[in-house]
């Protein structure tokens, strides 16, 4: 990718349209975008003009802007200025190009995704301090003639409304069975069709696949994860006596994960590549798979296939193929752009879940792949590559790091707002037939092999690349490169697992247009860390509602009083629960509360992990978090201080759940409810019952910090 200018630059004129207050303005040379309209949003056509990168600004007035939410935004989400955050690298394995703008009412001002998921984008955003606008910029590698879509949203929604509708739009993939469902409501006139070939709606009209990729009952009950509890010192004795336990406290899943390969000690990686069990740990491990799979429990392994460990036989012959060296972990990257790299690790995953009768994997650090984002294949000539290139990405990743407020040496390649070459007249003429396009059909193109939706890649939508003698399969861009990697490893793997395959993926490769290729999608890493744990699954959540969205592994101190270990798994329970404690050593008060919090969550799984969610203001972290269906709503409140505003009508169960350190919560009623009230502890032992008139209005509800109240009609 060629050299971005200074942000003061990035304000420059260009050619421009307007879509609902939001401008759009392509800042290289090129065809002027064209819109296609539809209610408050469109969906904005930028076509490559020529081998360089095409840059395009969206923004706005700042208004009453309060935050910025994009899938990566983890604790940034206020308005940072322009010159502060540097460019970002976006793909198929890191994030996505999707993000939304908000007011301080938690409505959506600039909402934008778009249908570029595989191939790399180069994303930044902030506000304008000579400008008083808000803008954000995209920076893409588009071929002469190759198409990207923007889908661009505004108005009254709410910004995770907003969020959901643009990574509908993005996957192909739609909640209308859930709305319908839960509210009796219309179809959203910004709902593209559905992909073929994806698996019909259960559970009285939920939605039983993701992307096309089915989620099996495994995938959707509470699971067991050895690392936290057990790190890399695992053996076959401890995980079965702890898989026991599981079961008994109504856990379906257990994920084995990093130490039962060969090599596998010390807290790196330098056996990763063999991929063969530790005879010492695991002495016959299809016999362990078959004992814990006999206590009721599915059964998944963890894999990073695309870490070459220093230690690893596998080493010797794929040396060549990972130039990238983690010396901190003591492997080096595959790059997965060579056919021989997509071979192995599909041949090594292939192989693990067929000789062992795995029900699936726990895929790490996919998005390790982002290493040559910016790189050139290897043996590619030095004069061909891009200055950026010429870098190398630790270099480049320096200089993105410091904030770029110094002046730079301006880009002379920025048109003014009313200039447009003449050789673009009649590109322009193209463009413009294509306006009227349905903006509603997502972004897919048709159907690909199995029903799944076909994304928008420099292959669909552009020249096909022309293939070189000498060539041998490899594909200069990492996104390119890691569908095909994905493709044929998913496809295999269900000729081995069929329907009931499950495959974790992990924040950050859980945009949509990985939802194709796994089915569990898992919060980042954050032990112990509950508000971390929540705001990363709410991410998740908010947008993917038809997903099996799983909190990290939830880990706490055995000595705690049960209240404070509670709160972990509290914080998570619009997702399914990842337990990575030794349940062998859990103190009687702990052991209860666990029992009970997780009896309480599989009995309202459905409203928790697929009913309506309405979890606030992305920039307040979440404070009150409702979920809800047509006959029940769980209430779960983070922070004392935050009220929790619900409709009773209708409702036949409302659960309001304390999980703060205080005696009482906030509830805000709209209307009054003459009501049954049954109050319970941590552990979930009866604190009192009592019959009550909840008037509308804010009030204070007496609650055990870490407990719950059951609300039924009188």
């Amino acid at each position: 990718m060629a050299d971005l200018p200074h942000p003061r630059r990035l304000w420059a004129d260009g050619s421009t349209v307007d879509v609902a207050g939001i401008a759009i303005t392509r800042l290289t040379p090129g065809p002027a975008p064209t819109v296609s309209t539809s209610g408050s949003g469109g969906v904005v056509h930028i076509i490559g003009a020529d081998d360089k990168t095409t840059l395009v600004r969206l923004d706005v007035p700042l208004g009453d802007a309060a935050g910025f939410w994009h899938p990566g935004a983890g604790w940034d989400r206020h308005l940072a200025a322009d010159w502060m955050t540097g460019w970002r690298t976006v793909g198929l394995v890191d994030s996505s190009p999707l993000g939304c703008l908000h007011d301080s009412a938690g409505r959506a001002m600039l909402g934008f995704a778009t249908d570029r998921l595989v191939p790399t984008t180069r994303l930044r955003y902030g506000v304008g301090e000579r400008t008083g606008r808000f803008g954000v910029w995209l920076a893409m590698d588009l071929r002469p003639g190759e198409r990207c879509r923007i889908r661009v949203a505004a108005g009254n929604e709410q910004v995770m409304r907003t969020v959901r509708s643009l990574v509908r739009w993005q996957s192909c993939t739609t909640s209308d069975g859930l709305a319908s469902a839960t509210h009796n409501a219309a179809p959203p006139t910004d709902a593209p069709a559905a992909p073929t070939g994806g698996s019909p709606a259960r559970d009285g009209g939920l939605p039983g696949a993701v992307g096309g990729f089915s989620v099996p009952e495994a995938g959707r009950v509470p699971a067991y994860s050895t690392w936290y509890s057990f790190h890399q010192e695992v053996s076959a004795a401890a995980v079965e006596t702890e898989a026991g336990l599981a079961a008994g406290l109504g856990c379906g899943l257990l994920i084995l994960d990093d130490g039962w390969q060969r090599g596998a000690h010390g807290g790196g990686y330098a056996g990763c590549g063999d991929w063969e069990p530790d005879p010492e740990k695991f002495p016959d491990f299809g016999a362990h798979v078959r004992t814990v799979r006999g206590l009721g429990l599915a059964y998944m392994a963890w894999i990073a296939p695309l870490l070459l460990g220093d230690d690893s036989a596998a080493r010797g012959r794929l040396a060549a193929f990972a130039p990238h060296a983690r010396p901190d972990w003591r492997c080096h990257v595959l790059d997965p752009r060579h056919e021989e790299v997509r071979r192995f690790v599909v041949d090594s995953c292939v192989r693990l879940v067929e000789r062992y009768d795995l029900d699936g994997l726990k895929i790490d650090f996919l998005d390790a792949a982002m290493a040559y984002a910016d790189d050139p294949l290897q043996g590619e000539p030095e004069a061909q590559r891009e200055p950026e290139a010429q870098l190398g990405r630790g270099a480049q990743r320096d200089r993105e790091a410091q904030p770029d407020r110094e002046a730079q040496p301006d880009r002379e390649d920025l048109p003014d707002r009313e200039a447009q070459p003449d050789q673009h007249a009649q590109r322009d003429r193209d463009a413009q037939r294509d306006q009227n396009a349905d903006p509603d059909q997502g972004a897919c193109r048709d159907a690909g092999q199995n029903g799944l939706p076909r994304h928008s890649t420099p292959r669909d939508c552009g020249p096909e690349r022309e293939r070189h003698p000498g060539d041998d399969g490899a594909r200069a861009d990492v996104g390119e490169a890691m569908r095909a990697l994905l493709s044929e490893l998913r496809d295999r793997l269900r000729a081995v697992r069929g329907a009931d395959l499950l495959i974790e993926l992990r924040q950050p490769y859980t945009g949509a247009g990985m939802l194709e290729f796994g089915n569990l999608l898992r919060a980042g890493d954050c032990p112990a860390d509950a508000a971390g744990n929540r705001v990363r699954t709410l991410d998740l959540s908010v947008a993917r509602r038809e997903s099996a969205v799983h909190s990290d592994m939830l880990m706490w101190d055995l000595q705690a009083p049960p209240q404070a270990a509670a709160r972990q798994l509290l914080s998570v329970l619009h997702a399914v629960p990842q337990i990575s404690v030794r349940l062998s050593r859990l103190p009687e008060g702990q052991r209860a509360m666990t029992a009970f919090w997780l009896a309480f969550w599989r009995e309202r799984r459905d409203v928790l992990t697929r009913g309506d969610l309405d979890a606030g203001r992305p920039d307040e972290l979440h404070p009150v978090v409702v979920a809800r269906d047509a006959a029940r709503a769980v209430v779960t409140v983070h922070s004392p201080s935050h009220a929790a505003r619900l409709d009773p009508t209708g409702l036949a169960e409302i659960a309001v759940v304390n999980d703060t350190a205080a005696e009482h919560v906030l509830l805000d009623l709209t209307h009054p409810a003459a009501a049954r009230l049954d109050v319970r502890d941590v552990r979930g032992a009866p604190v009192r019952r009592e019959s009550a008139r909840l008037e509308a209005g804010p009030r204070r509800l007496a609650i055990p910090p870490s407990g719950l109240c059951l609300i039924r009609p009188a």
